[in-house]
């Protein structure tokens, strides 16, 4: 019988009421190892991400974040913006 191996965390971060996730994916211990980046919306998720080591898993987990960060600070801009000017 082969040993099944749960998921494990590799990196979580969250972001005003989205989390993004990135797991090793649950698997049988012969079967190859795959990750998994997931966003977590306050009502729906997205996998958005999957990948063939974990060092790409992190670097991805990491650039999405970066996206995520970036857009939040342009909507909080533009949201300023429109208060300002009308």
């Amino acid at each position: 019988m082969t040993d099944f191996l749960p998921p494990q965390q590799v990196s979580l971060n969250k972001i005003d009421h989205v989390e993004i996730s990135t797991v090793l994916l649950p698997r049988f211990a012969n079967e190859r190892k795959m990750w998994e980046t997931c966003i977590f919306y306050p009502k729906t998720s997205d996998v958005v991400a999957r990948y063939a080591t974990e060092a790409e898993a992190i670097a991805g987990h990491n650039q999405i974040v970066a996206r995520l960060i970036v857009e939040q600070l342009q909507l909080s801009h533009a949201i300023n913006d429109e208060i300002i000017n009308g």
